[in-house]
């Protein structure tokens, strides 16, 4: 069993209910569309989730509740304008969904929006009451739920483009698509962190040009043995080699920043074998043992100094 994020989206499917969006399963799907496309670039499927994950995070909508529909529409968009419209197609059709229908009622319709979209009282009436009356005049006696969202999100004023990031020109080659490649990206790391890097305890992924960020591998359980420790571990023994290399990688984070012109990159950082190295190295069950682990990567981001944007610690 998986934790709840810290910052939780929810989408909501064409039957009306409710699900944890997974940039992780949406990756997958991008990935399958690149490759039946016969697509190379399908490296960038992670850089598009994330996208349109963090562009629903920092939406102005309250609850952070999405269609599905919007998801796909603005993976779709997002596609088409990079240039991979043969790939678009593919997951459009792959990702089509039969809808259950409901009774445009509205008693029913009010009912969903305080449900799934967080209204209440008056302005949930208010809502409910001008989708009813677009459905009456549409001759719509019944349909999805994920239609009825959609227009109430439509008279919040909170319609698919607004969870859609802006998308530069499509780039004309493969090389192209990098602002850095992983091995310009690496050459920016010195002392403890380039260490850390030729070690395998530390990745760093390519810069693209599509949603340009820092996504960073930090392997506990290679470090604890990097820094010759035994288990059980903790943050006092970890300490150490946490600050240091934290130090030297925010360093070297901030330096790429500046060459690319200053503006501060979002920064994914994933744990790889995390429940691995609860078990092996903190001797505790997981995931009973995940929140001192958590600790134990705390001294890491102080030392960091640059903000991470998601942690990632599955497996």
């Amino acid at each position: 069993m998986y934790p709840i994020p810290e910052n939780p989206i929810y989408v909501i499917d064409g039957e009306g209910l409710q699900q944890l969006f997974d940039p992780e399963k949406l990756q997958q799907s991008l990935q399958s569309s690149f490759i039946a496309a016969g697509n190379p670039d399908g490296y960038l499927a992670e850089d598009i989730a994330l996208s349109v994950e963090a562009a629903m995070l920092d939406g102005a909508r309250l609850g952070r509740f999405f269609t599905q529909s919007e998801v796909d529409a603005a993976v779709i968009r997002i596609l088409e304008t990079a240039g991979f419209a043969e790939v678009a197609r593919i997951f459009q059709r792959a990702n089509s969904r039969l809808y259950i229908a409901v009774d445009a009622r509205l008693d029913g319709v009010r009912q969903l929006i305080e449900r799934h979209l967080g209204l209440g009282g008056a302005a949930a009436e208010t809502v409910a009451l001008r989708v009813f009356q677009a459905l009456n005049q549409l001759g719509i006696a019944s349909g999805a739920p994920g239609l009825y969202l959609e227009l109430a999100r439509h008279y919040e004023r909170q319609c698919a483009e607004s969870i859609t990031p802006p998308m530069p020109a499509a780039a004309p080659d493969t090389a192209g698509r990098f602002l850095l490649s992983a091995a310009e990206v690496g050459s920016f790391l010195t002392g403890e962190g380039r260490l850390l890097q030729q070690a395998g305890i530390l990745q760093l992924t390519g810069i693209s040009r599509l949603y340009p960020n820092f996504r960073m591998g930090l392997h506990l359980g290679r470090l604890a043995e990097y820094a010759r420790l035994r288990p059980p571990v903790t943050e006092m023994l970890m300490a150490d080699v946490l600050y240091r290399a934290g130090e030297s990688v925010g360093q070297s984070l901030r330096a790429v920043c500046r060459h690319l012109g200053g503006n501060e990159l979002p920064l994914y950082l994933k744990l790889p074998e995390f429940e691995r190295f609860v078990r092996d190295w903190l001797e505790a069950d997981y995931p009973a043992g995940r929140p001192a682990a958590m600790e134990l990567l705390n001294c890491f981001r102080a030392a960091l100094g640059y903000p991470v944007r998601k942690v990632s610690a599955r497996g």
